[in-house]
């Protein structure tokens, strides 16, 4: 014989609230969502990791840094491997290695570009 058990869960009380007073609390959320967003504008880290062998300094100049040749160093790792973390916000961003002074261009390349998103 098969017997069937039913269990019912209790319900848990909902408080009820009037429809205006839902939609206002949802407006207040929305808005300080925005409030936040526009407060803090979002920002990434973006790392910059070449290589240059024998190079004893090395830059980067980009449109972030009004392309000042020497304001950011990329730090040696060993290896003639360098690299540098940054803050950035999101954006489009024009850039060039200047290393020992000199800007370090591949043939053909003369700008590179960095996204930020």
């Amino acid at each position: 014989m098969n017997t069937l058990l039913s269990i019912k869960r209790p319900r848990l009380a909902r408080p009820r609230t009037q429809p205006a007073a839902r939609k206002n609390a949802a407006k207040s959320l929305a808005r300080s969502a925005d409030e936040s967003r526009d407060a803090a504008p979002a920002v990434e880290r973006a790392v910059f990791d070449w290589y240059f062998p024998g190079a004893k300094q090395v830059c980067v100049a980009g449109t972030f840094n009004d392309w000042q040749p020497t304001a950011t160093p990329l730090q040696p790792c060993g290896k003639d491997r360098w690299i540098l973390d940054i803050p950035l916000k999101p954006g489009r961003y024009e850039f060039c290695f200047v290393v020992d002074g000199k800007r370090a261009d591949e043939p053909g390349v003369t700008t590179r570009y960095l996204f930020v998103s």
